[in-house]
C-alpha cells in the first residue's frame, strides 16, 4: 500500500514526537516505537498499487507552485474501529483544497483507495496512538487534556510512502514553496 502524506516543519514534528515518547515512557502506548520510521503527518490519500516513478514525476509537477501553509491542532478525537487517538487539525481552506485538489488531479491513480481518505469521507488527523485497550485510550485522552497545548506549525510538503505493516519507506518528498506569514 502507498500513501501521500502532508508533512510538517521540524518544530511541529518534534512537538508531536515528544507526545509519542511521553505516552511510551508512561507505558500507555507503543506507537512511537512501532512507527519510528514515520514522520508525523496528515494522510491525504492512499493507493493499493502505483506506477511509482510516474506518480512521483506527476506529484512533483503538480505541486511545483504549491505554497507551505499554517496548520493548527485545536482538538483531538478517536476512531471507534481502531481505537486510534488523533490530533485534529483546524480545517483551513488550504488544507481542504490540498485534499480536494489532490483527489481530483490524481483520481486516475486511485485503484483500491482506502475509503477513509476519499472526498466526503476524509477525517484529517495526525495519529497519536492506535489499537489501544479501552483503559489506555482513556489514559491518552487524559494526558492530552492535561498536557497538550494547542499545537501549530507549517505543512511544508508532501511525501509518498510505501507501507508494509508498521514499517514505512519514504519514496519521495515534494517540498512546497516557503510562504512568509
Amino acid at each position: 500500500m502507498y500513501a501521500v502524506v502532508a508533512i510538517f516543519d521540524e518544530h511541529l514534528n518534534q512537538k508531536i514526537i515528544r507526545i509519542w515518547r511521553k505516552l511510551e515512557e508512561t507505558g500507555v502506548s507503543d506507537y512511537f516505537d512501532r512507527m519510528k520510521l514515520r514522520l508525523p503527518h496528515i494522510t491525504i490519500a492512499s493507493y493499493g498499487e502505483l506506477d511509482v516513478p510516474n506518480f512521483i514525476q506527476e506529484m512533483r509537477s503538480f505541486y511545483q507552485d504549491r505554497l507551505a501553509f499554517t496548520v493548527s491542532f485545536a482538538s483531538f478525537g478517536s476512531f471507534i474501529e481502531t481505537r486510534a487517538v488523533y490530533l485534529a487539525p483546524v480545517m483551513t481552506s488550504e488544507l481542504y483544497l490540498l485534499h480536494l485538489d489532490h483527489s481530483r488531479h490524481f483520481k486516475e491513480w486511485s485503484g483500491n483507495p482506502h475509503v477513509h481518505y476519499l472526498p466526503g469521507e476524509w477525517v484529517p488527523h495526525t495519529t497519536i496512538a492506535s489499537h489501544l485497550a479501552r483503559r489506555a485510550q482513556i489514559r491518552v485522552f487524559e494526558y492530552l487534556v492535561h498536557s497538550s497545548p494547542r499545537l501549530s506549525g507549517r505543512v511544508t510538503g508532501l511525501a509518498l510512502i510505501r507501507l508494509e505493516g508498521d514499517n514505512a519507506e519514504i519514496l519521495a518528498i515534494k517540498r512546497f514553496k516557503p510562504q512568509a506569514d
